[in-house]
């Protein structure tokens, strides 16, 4: 059973008693890649930069040369190149003179094998001696749960394999036993889904999340080749096997808990406001802790968003070896 340290006040100064109960000397003299989402602009619910602040304080303290890094997006945004990421972190108040070390976006990647296809994970954290993975909790369209392993899973790849993560994961029709009911057009939140002939059409508008696979009364909806969550799971182990089990630690910040990524510059407000800090070197266990007291905190949140069951990914890494999702919270 895997220890998961919960922080429920007091967070900065306790953040930094909490990282200091891992070995962070083994981590001194060694590149230490801080994977995070730096926020789309107009989005408010983001890692705010004083939590990723100190974490940088507390790795420089301990001797190892912490950097920000996350990937420019798939999609045409104000992310879309490292440029344009840069910009948009310098707005959001990541900046190499407010956190006190280098502030990256990427494209470039190192090609490794997936368990389900091969994934380009980004060149500065393949390269990386160790990895902190700093993650805000959120709903998320494609995997149910915003955490930890959709951070590295799409955060933490090119944008090839994003593509590739998306298509593979996009809905077909069995025309045998579709009725042509419309639950699938109802749900759909890009409108990829129109009724011809008396039976579901789904267009290349469709990107994977699947809400229709779960609201489809005839079971008549299936991806190409994968779900959504174990592509992302897949993506992200190829991450992970980049390191050692003691040069990986995972932070999850629990605030401002919104229906969707903070890819969104229009996100609403949180609909759960403010449950805690989660910190372990087991990311099934601190993934896990998270959707638990998600539910606690909200009972039916992933229900209500219509996607399918958050644990599914942990599940999948499971069976792959990646680990034990079962933990023991410990209050700092």
């Amino acid at each position: 059973m895997s220890k998961v340290f919960f922080i429920k006040d007091n967070f900065l100064p306790k953040l930094g008693n909490a990282l200091q109960k891992f070995d962070l000397s083994a981590w001194k003299g060694k590149k230490v890649a801080i994977k995070l989402h730096m926020g789309e602009y107009g989005n408010l619910n983001y890692v705010r930069p004083p939590i990723a602040g100190k974490i940088v304080e507390v790795l420089k303290e301990a001797g190892a040369e912490p950097f920000l890094i996350d990937s420019a997006t798939l999609y045409k945004a104000e992310r879309h190149t490292p440029k344009k990421y840069l910009e948009t972190a310098r707005k959001n108040g990541f900046t190499e003179e407010t956190m006190g070390c280098p502030v990256l976006a990427s494209n470039t990647s190192v090609p490794k094998d997936g368990r389900l296809f091969p994934a380009g994970v980004i060149k500065e954290i393949a390269e990386a001696d160790a990895m902190l993975v700093l993650t805000h909790a959120k709903g998320h369209a494609f995997s149910a749960l915003g955490g930890a392993i959709k951070n590295l899973g799409m955060g933490a790849v090119d944008r090839s394999t994003k593509m590739a993560c998306h298509d593979k994961a996009n809905m077909q029709v069995s025309l045998e036993k579709c009725i042509g009911c419309g639950a699938c057009v109802k749900v759909c939140p890009v409108n990829a889904i129109s009724i011809k002939n008396e039976k579901a059409s789904v267009s290349v508008r469709c990107w994977g999340c699947g809400k229709c696979f779960k609201a489809c009364p005839q079971k008549a909806m299936s991806p190409k080749e994968f779900l959504s969550d174990h592509g992302l799971a897949s993506c992200a182990l190829a991450v992970l096997e980049c390191f050692g089990k003691k040069d990986l630690l995972f932070v999850s910040i629990l605030m401002d808990i919104c229906d969707v990524c903070d890819c969104h510059g229009d996100a609403p407000f949180a609909r759960v406001q403010n449950i805690g800090f989660l910190l372990s070197q087991n990311i099934l266990a601190i993934e896990n802790a998270t959707v638990d007291l998600i539910l606690k905190e909200s009972p039916g949140f992933f229900d209500r968003l219509g996607y399918r069951d958050p644990k599914q990914q942990i599940e999948w890494l499971e069976k792959e070896g990646c680990g034990k999702p079962d933990y023991e919270l410990e209050e700092v």
